[in-house]
């Protein structure tokens, strides 16, 4: 078949003893495996991983070898479980033809607890299965949407709703076509929603194109062209009658399986100024419309619209400005309203009084547009809204502002400056975390002893969604070093002298989600006797750690 998926769960994996699996694959066959973590009965020393060895791999083969491939990827169950993932799209260059092991261990020796196991194997061109609405390749041979419970309304398709036909797949070299009936002036919107064998969002494996073409035969409006996971496409204003949505892509881009959705507008009614441009334009930024935006109080302003025509050349524009209190969490959203007379291609930008350029923005073609900014000092903001190619749209804008609560210091505080720095020995272990604001600078103090080495460690604990980095002073309090290998994680040693040594560090650390604790940045700190980088980050064994 086209995709398969197997889940083993309810595993338990001893000291020193790797499970194997076997995993048949074909040349270029795309693969997924994931390892979900589920602890031991001891809440430490079960720190899990896995292997994808090549076929006549031997059971103990090196890890590190060119051909054994890991986890590229992390992240969080919705139970909190740690999830190492390796990831390979189809017509990837390290997957061959035979029987490959899933070799699953300990990071060290001495590490054991549950898990289960999942693989996802998305076959490559030669094993793709076509869907149930094939042969539609060309426009003679179309899928007829219409035909479909509830896309037709009076012998067009329904208007200012989303209408989705799902089950279909495209194969390599392949092209979809789907036929529905609009009214004169009307423009479509398409939608094209990949998910792999699991049901879960994912790309192709090369670029899609979606297009909306006309009966004649040409492309109308915008066509999307992208590996996915949602791909748009939107038509300019239509003649009456056929209209075809075509699927098509890269030679070697597959869709496993894809829906597609149909947004057809209206284009008989006239587009109206909304009620800011109907009272005083705002189509710059020295005329914004003024907003009042509350603490905890998320600001609706529904029915609001971008009239190309009433603007002139290059279309309408919205400006708002409103003030925040700050510190705290700022986001913006755009609904693009259905039914509108408009292409519902919205740019979303947001900037800061007197800054350069815009703080945030979203610009993707996707239905909806949204900013967010962790941080929002209390100040000035501007909104800036425009429309894709000077079209007419109708949306909906919400602003949601929350102050962020005030950071507990963590137990080091104050330690914002060298005086106050952290005497960190060897042996010293701890989890700290910086406050966002005011802004924080953790300092620590080493004084090694003589004829002896020290790794200084520091690992960002929202497993990598961030960066950690450090600067190095001498005893005296010279500027040395900055120490930024990784994002995630930083490590040093501290190299044997005669006579020991006195080192001071000032950590800092940022996160890029907006939305993972707002009001301060976790992370761990160790202090070990010897050269233990390896030793405490075995996942980024590639990089050359640095040494004073």
């Amino acid at each position: 078949s086209g995709e398969d998926s197997t889940t083993v769960a309810d595993r338990t994996l001893c000291p020193a003893d790797p499970d194997f699996f076997a995993l048949p694959l074909g040349e270029g066959d795309g693969v997924r495996v994931d390892l979900t973590l589920l602890g031991n009965d001891t809440g430490m020393g079960d720190t899990l991983t896995f292997d994808l060895l090549p076929p006549g791999s031997a059971a103990d083969a090196d890890p590190n070898a060119p051909t054994a491939l890991q986890p590229n990827m992390s992240a969080q169950d919705d139970d909190g479980n740690e999830v190492r993932s390796l990831v390979l799209d189809v017509g990837n260059q390290y997957v061959r033809d035979g029987s490959y092991l899933v070799r699953v261990r300990g990071q060290d020796a001495a590490q054991y607890g549950a898990y289960a196991l999942t693989a996802a194997v998305t076959r490559s061109g030669a094993g793709c299965v076509p869907d149930d609405a094939e042969p539609n390749d060309d426009s003679g041979a179309a899928t007829d949407l219409m035909a479909l419970e509830g896309f037709d309304d009076g012998g067009v398709l329904a208007a200012g709703v989303e209408l989705t036909a799902d089950g279909y797949s495209r194969c390599a070299e392949d092209q979809d076509w789907y036929r529905v009936v609009v009214a004169e002036g009307d423009r479509l919107t398409a939608r094209l929603n990949i998910v792999d064998a699991m049901g879960d969002p994912a790309p192709a494996s090369g670029a899609i194109a979606l297009a909306i073409v006309d009966a004649a035969g040409a492309v109308s409006g915008f066509e999307g062209r992208d590996p996915g996971p949602e791909i748009n496409a939107i038509s300019a204003a239509l003649p009456a009658g056929e209209v075809f949505v075509r699927v098509d892509g890269a030679r070697v881009a597959r869709a496993g399986a894809y829906s597609l959705t149909l947004i057809r507008t209206p284009g008989d009614a006239p587009c109206e100024d909304d009620r800011y441009d109907a009272a005083a334009r705002n189509d710059e930024q020295g005329s914004a419309s003024l907003l009042d935006v509350m603490h905890g109080e998320p600001l609706a302003v529904p029915g609001l619209s971008l009239c190309g025509a009433n603007a002139g050349v290059g279309g309408d524009t919205d400006w708002y400005v409103f003030t925040t209190e700050g510190p705290g969490r700022l986001q913006v959203d755009l609904a693009f309203a259905l039914g509108a007379n408009g292409a519902g291609d919205l740019d979303l930008e947001l900037f800061r009084d007197g800054a350069p350029g815009a703080v945030a923005s979203d610009t993707e073609l996707a239905a909806g547009a949204r900013v967010v900014v962790a941080d929002a000092p209390a100040d000035t903001w501007y909104i800036r809204v425009s429309s894709f190619a000077g079209e007419d749209n109708a949306y909906d804008l919400t602003i949601d502002f929350t102050l962020a609560e005030a950071c507990e210091p963590d137990g080091a505080e104050p330690d914002d400056e060298r005086g106050d720095a952290t005497e960190a020995g060897a042996g010293y272990a701890a989890e700290r975390w910086i406050c966002r604001q005011p802004e924080d600078v953790d300092w620590y103090e080493v004084a090694v002893p003589p004829d002896t080495a020290y790794t200084f460690h520091l690992a960002y604990l929202r497993d990598g969604d961030g960066w950690i980095t450090f600067d190095v002073y001498d005893a005296d309090g010279g500027y040395v070093t900055t120490i930024e290998e990784a994002l995630d994680a930083q490590c040093l040693v501290i190299n044997p002298r005669a006579g020991g040594s006195r080192w001071f560090f000032a950590v800092q650390a940022n996160t890029f989600r907006p939305d993972a604790e707002p009001d301060r940045v976790a992370y761990s700190v160790d202090v070990v006797a010897g050269d233990q980088c390896a030793a405490l980050e075995p996942l980024l064994d590639q990089v050359d750690w640095p040494e004073l």
